[in-house]
């Protein structure tokens, strides 16, 4: 199995890099679909009733001479096979030291847990950080001890304790470097946001989970369980395939690897397609 996938946009060089592969209980993905509706969903697109396997894909970006790297992935886990963005980013002749902006579309584990190593030592120690800041202070210990939440609590002090000192929290659409911009894109966490390249007329969206999973598409109405605003999720979503249906090209970070493609008009709906590396 790959686990890189090259591709330009304008004069950019763009990596997908995969991180590994989670099972989901479909219902987890799908949380206000019935069950009817859901069964019928899942048969019709070739997919298992109860379990799916769900990618985790970050992107890597050459712009302006510095690689930007969107998400870190999971970390390892005992309970799934992720936990390889680095590895796989040195496969792919980038070193980690030479990533010189990270940035973290949101805080949930999947996409933060590879921001340090075992011994809770920064992977990526040459980078500047990127986060919302609505999104940082929802993940801060007191938040989540309010919310019953306090197992998490050694996980975000281990990841995004290490990048306290050196993040930069954004609270509105932002440019990070010409080329490289990042908007607000809430719902499905409290400061979620997508992160937008341009280069000699081209764009590459990528939407974190605002777009989680294909069928997602096909059924605007359906949320997750993991979405903590559903319906400002809902409409988010809606925003972003208004605009990425105009012919951009998205990495969602979720879909089958390597996530590449463009959404397009179907006979019901949105559809998926995906780039020829899919």
């Amino acid at each position: 199995m790959s686990t890189s996938y090259r591709f330009e946009i304008g004069r950019l060089e763009c990596v997908a890099v995969a991180d590994g592969c989670n099972d989901y209980r479909a219902e987890l993905l799908f949380d206000n679909a019935s069950e009817e509706e859901l069964l019928r969903a899942l048969d019709e697109s070739g997919l298992g009733p109860e379990i799916l396997a769900v990618p985790y894909t970050s992107l890597a970006v050459k712009i302006n001479g510095q690689w930007v790297l969107v998400d870190t992935g999971a970390g390892t886990r005992e309970e799934a096979d992720v936990g390889h963005v680095t590895q796989n980013l040195v496969a792919a002749g980038i070193d980690p030291l030479d990533v010189k902006v990270v940035i973290l579309t949101h805080a949930h584990t999947d996409h933060v847990g590879g921001l340090t190593d075992e011994e809770g030592k920064l992977k990526f120690r040459e980078a500047r950080y990127i986060m919302g800041k609505r999104e940082w202070d929802f993940w801060g210990a007191e938040n989540l001890k309010e919310r019953g939440w306090e197992g998490l609590v050694p996980f975000m002090e281990k990841n995004l304790g290490a990048i306290e000192k050196r993040v930069e929290l954004v609270e509105r659409e932002t440019e990070i470097l010409p080329g490289l911009r990042v908007i607000p894109a809430e719902g499905h966490t409290p400061g979620h946001m997508v992160v937008v390249f341009s280069s000699e007329g081209e764009q590459l969206w990528s939407t974190g989970d605002a777009l989680i999973h294909p069928l997602h598409l096909e059924h605007l109405e359906w949320y997750t369980a993991f979405d903590l605003a559903p319906d400002e999720a809902i409409e988010t979503k809606q925003r972003i395939l208004d605009e990425v249906g105009k012919g951009i090209v998205v990495h969602a970070y979720h879909f089958p690897f390597p996530g590449i493609g463009q959404v397009v008009r179907g006979d019901e709906g949105w559809e998926w397609r995906p780039a020829d590396g899919d």
